[in-house]
C-alpha cells in the first residue's frame, strides 16, 4: 500500500473515533436533561373554593396528594 492511502485511512480512523465520541456525550447530555425535565414538571392541582372563598376540599388531604405525586418511589423512601 501507498503511504498516502495509510496516512487517510489514519485520518479517517481517528475522525470517526472523535465524531462517536462527541456522539456518545451529546446522548448522554440529552438523556441528563430529559429526566431534569421529567423532574420539573409535575401536574399543579388548583384547591377548589366556595363563595366565600373557603377550601371545599381538606388541605391536609390536598398535601398528601400533592406529596404523592410529586415524588417518585425511590425519592420518598429516601426521605
Amino acid at each position: 500500500m501507498s503511504n498516502e492511502l495509510m496516512v487517510m485511512i489514519s485520518v479517517s480512523s481517528i475522525l470517526s473515533v472523535i465524531l462517536s465520541i462527541i456522539s456518545i456525550c451529546l446522548s448522554i447530555y440529552l438523556y441528563v436533561e430529559s429526566e431534569s425535565a421529567k423532574k420539573s414538571t409535575h401536574k399543579i392541582e388548583w384547591v377548589p373554593v366556595d363563595a366565600n372563598g373557603q377550601a371545599t376540599k381538606d388541605e391536609t388531604e390536598m398535601n398528601k396528594e400533592f406529596e404523592k405525586n410529586m415524588f417518585t418511589d425511590y425519592e420518598r423512601d429516601l426521605l
